[in-house]
């Protein structure tokens, strides 16, 4: 069997980080708990998948509830979403909500935005 070229090796790993995210993302969409993010986590996909990203992202995020160094927008709206579904439960106060979205907002690049209030 060949060997494969780098731009094979790459094509390759943006197609499983593509997979990878069209799994990860309504997962966590649907997360309501840490627990349920928790989980989410311990299903990333192997070290070698581009699809790893977004799982390594994820634990970062609910490990110091900052946006992740190399979040993409959509990702970090994700987090902002998950963050708002924590609160509108109960599972964490306004006030964390709203720290931990600023966070987010701040950390990001300028096109992020924390759109509308926290309920």
């Amino acid at each position: 069997m060949a060997r494969k070229t780098q731009a094979e090796r790459d094509r390759e790993w943006r197609r499983e980080k593509q997979l990878s995210w069209e799994i990860f993302k309504p997962s966590l969409e649907a997360a309501t708990s840490m627990e349920d993010a928790e989980r989410l986590v311990l299903r990333a996909p192997p070290d070698t998948d581009g699809g790893r990203h977004w799982y390594r992202n994820l634990g970062f995020f609910l490990h110091y509830f900052k946006r992740p160094p190399d979040a993409n927008h959509e990702e970090s709206q994700l987090y902002i979403a998950f963050i708002r579904r924590l609160a509108s439960v109960g599972k964490i106060t306004s006030e964390v909500a709203e720290g931990a979205i600023k966070e987010i907002f701040y950390g990001a690049d300028p096109s992020v935005t924390p759109a509308g209030p926290i309920e």
